[in-house]
């Protein structure tokens, strides 16, 4: 049930996420999305109760539903690198973060505890926090 609350508020979040950044600019969602998860997480971790689980996978879910596709906006609009060339390697990076970060969560569930593998999910969200500067489009010189 986790999993499926993260996938319904992610998806209602992608929803309505064009009119979220609209209204208040990429940085400042990506920075509040990314805060929001790391909240939901860190609370459902330290409640452990499957109610508190489902709760929070939805909060997170809502929370990192704009940072893909902001990513990929951004990596459009990248100065000096075609659009195309941006996106390509944003979509490989996510591929591998994909084929990375799970096993990762996975190995240390097996070594420490489930618990402890998925704190990484609450790092993960604060380090999209701190990176969301990243996000603003580059200034570019008048001549």
């Amino acid at each position: 049930m986790p999993f499926v609350a993260f996938q319904i508020a992610m998806t209602l979040g992608r929803l309505a996420g064009d009119r979220v950044v609209d209204r208040f600019g990429g940085v400042a969602v990506a920075r509040a999305g990314a805060a929001l998860a790391a909240v939901a997480m860190s609370t459902a971790l330290l409640i452990a109760h499957p109610v508190a689980a489902v709760v929070g996978y939805a909060v997170t879910g809502l929370g990192v539903a704009t940072l893909f596709p902001l990513g990929f906006a951004a990596a459009g609009r990248v100065p000096g690198v075609r659009p195309g060339d941006g996106i390509a390697v944003v979509g490989w990076l996510a591929r591998l973060g994909f084929l990375t970060f799970p096993p990762l969560i996975g190995l240390v569930a097996d070594r420490v505890s489930v618990g402890a593998g998925l704190v990484l999910v609450p790092i993960a969200a604060v380090a999209a926090m701190l990176l969301a500067g990243a996000l603003r489009p580059a200034r570019t010189l008048r001549t």
